[in-house]
């Protein structure tokens, strides 16, 4: 049996492997006699679309293999860079005020206030928030490579140009 998709020329049809669910096609022009078997040229071109077809969906699933694979590599750097980050979120709170108690002893000339926490939990997210931004600042570079990794194949050498001074 013969199953077939019309394209937008009527005498087209279009294979098996170019439409999803069906089986078993090929490219068959209407001749004029009006004898529907397929000749040596639809055979010929059906095989390079079919072809085709298939580049497209290997190289569809290597990009994607591709960016899951840069993915991974930023998201783990990102959570390393966390973790440590984590370790030292009262340092970095210490270096954040800094410049407000400098103004404050400046200003009142004495001791420097302590830091109220009003809520239960504001102290453990304090640091979660001091971590990830940490995190972000410290994995930048790393993240913006594995973008680049991932971009520039497929950018032209001008465009490779107009972009490097972004990055």
């Amino acid at each position: 049996t013969r199953v077939s998709t019309p394209v937008s020329m009527p005498d087209v049809f279009l294979p098996a492997c170019l439409t999803p669910g069906t089986t078993g096609l090929m490219v068959v022009h209407n001749h004029p006699s009006g004898d529907p078997t397929p000749s040596p040229d639809d055979a010929r071109l059906t095989m390079r679309l079919c072809a085709a077809a298939d580049v497209l969906d290997i190289a569809l699933l290597d990009h994607l293999i591709e960016l899951r694979k840069r993915l991974i590599i930023a998201f783990v750097f990102l959570i390393v860079a966390f973790i440590g980050c984590w370790f030292i979120s009262e340092e970095i709170l210490a270096f954040l005020v800094k410049p407000l108690n400098e103004a404050w002893i400046g200003k009142y000339g004495t001791d420097i206030p302590k830091i109220i926490y009003t809520n239960l939990t504001e102290a453990f997210f304090t640091r979660v928030k001091l971590s990830v931004f940490g995190a972000l600042v410290v994995a930048f570079p790393v993240i913006m490579g594995q973008v680049w990794a991932f971009v520039a194949p497929g950018l032209y050498r001008q465009e490779k140009a107009a972009f490097l001074p972004f990055i």
